[in-house]
């Protein structure tokens, strides 16, 4: 429950007029390569497994995978968050 609090927090937080947000990440694709690297450091895995954990919390958040990625850059959700492994399904 806390953590979907917290969820719901990033995703009604001040948002940035659209034009404001090339200010903060001119480029890009950057913070999702640096979510990425950070996710992999944490884990001690390679990078495709890095985004594969990155897009899998993206999707079972219902975010967007760049705004998780800015998420996990501005320190806002922690990387051991999207570093948990996903619920699996009951079979």
């Amino acid at each position: 429950v806390e953590e979907r609090r917290e969820l719901s927090d990033l995703r009604h937080s001040e948002k940035l007029p659209s034009r404001a947000h090339h200010l903060v990440d001119p480029t890009p694709g950057k913070s999702e390569e640096s979510a990425k690297g950070r996710i992999a450091q944490n884990a001690n895995c390679d990078i495709e497994v890095a985004f594969g954990r990155l897009r899998a919390y993206a999707r079972n958040h219902n975010l967007r995978l760049t705004e998780v990625a800015q998420h996990v850059v501005d320190g806002s959700l922690g990387v051991e968050q999207v570093n948990l492994p996903s619920p699996q399904p009951i079979h």
